[in-house]
């Protein structure tokens, strides 16, 4: 009980130290506190990124001649899967 009124006392008896140190503290606290907030918000806008970057599909040719042309693809659906993984 006497360390509690001993801490009181100082407090009291020090009071412009203690509101320096409290605005140091506070200004150290919210500091950390609004970098933590721009950590999470750009960890969110690198995963939106990644996953809008992912969302599409392109196909070239190994030949130097580019992309397929949308004729080429008509002829898929006439390939027969089963002669090539024994279903």
């Amino acid at each position: 009980m006497r360390v509690v009124k001993n801490s009181i006392a100082y407090v009291l008896r020090k009071r412009r130290r203690t509101f320096i140190i409290f605005v140091i503290l506070t200004l150290v606290l919210s500091c950390l506190y609004s970098c933590l907030n721009i950590t999470k918000s750009s960890n969110n806008m690198e995963r939106s990124l990644y996953e809008s970057s992912n969302s599409s599909v392109s196909l070239m040719k190994k030949d130097a001649q580019g992309y397929f042309e949308k004729d080429e693809f008509k002829n898929i659906n006439k390939i027969n899967i089963r002669n090539y993984f024994r279903i």
